[in-house]
C-alpha cells in the first residue's frame, strides 16, 4: 500500500500543528507557574519580618540581665542593627538557647531568630 504525497503531506502539518500546540499549551503553564512563583516571592518577605517581629517579641524582657538582648532585638525589628551589632545579636541569640533561665520555647525561639534575622535583612536591603 502505498500512501499519496498529499495524504503524507497532511499528516506532517497534523503532527506538526499537535505539536506546536502542546508546545503553547506548556508555555503558558510556564508563564502562569512564572506569575505564581513571583507573587508567593512577594509574600514571604513579610511573613518573615512578621515572624522575627513575633519571635523578637517573646525573647524581649524586662530584666535587666537581658537589656543589651532588648535594645538588638529592637534595633533589629526597625531594620537599623549594624552588622557588628549583628553579630552581638547572634551571640546572645545562641547563648540564649542553652540559657537554664528561661524556658524551653525561649530556646527555640532564639533559635528560630538565629535562623530568620539574616533573610529579613536580606530581604529588606533588596527591597530598599
Amino acid at each position: 500500500m502505498t500512501l499519496s504525497p498529499n495524504l503524507i503531506d497532511g499528516i506532517l502539518i497534523a503532527a506538526f500543528t499537535a505539536l506546536l500546540g502542546i508546545i503553547i499549551g506548556l508555555f503558558k503553564r510556564v508563564r502562569t507557574m512564572e506569575t505564581t512563583i513571583a507573587q508567593l516571592d512577594t509574600k514571604v518577605g513579610p511573613l518573615w519580618a512578621q515572624v522575627q517581629s513575633k519571635v523578637a517579641q517573646e525573647l524581649h524582657h524586662d530584666d535587666p540581665k537581658y537589656a543589651e538582648m532588648d535594645k538588638l532585638l529592637e534595633q533589629l525589628i526597625n531594620l537599623t542593627l549594624t552588622p557588628e551589632n549583628r553579630s552581638r545579636l547572634k551571640t546572645l541569640l545562641i547563648a540564649r538557647t542553652t540559657d537554664p533561665h528561661v524556658s524551653d520555647e525561649e530556646q527555640k525561639s532564639a533559635q528560630l531568630m538565629l535562623l530568620t534575622m539574616d533573610k529579613v535583612v536580606t530581604e529588606s536591603q533588596q527591597d530598599g
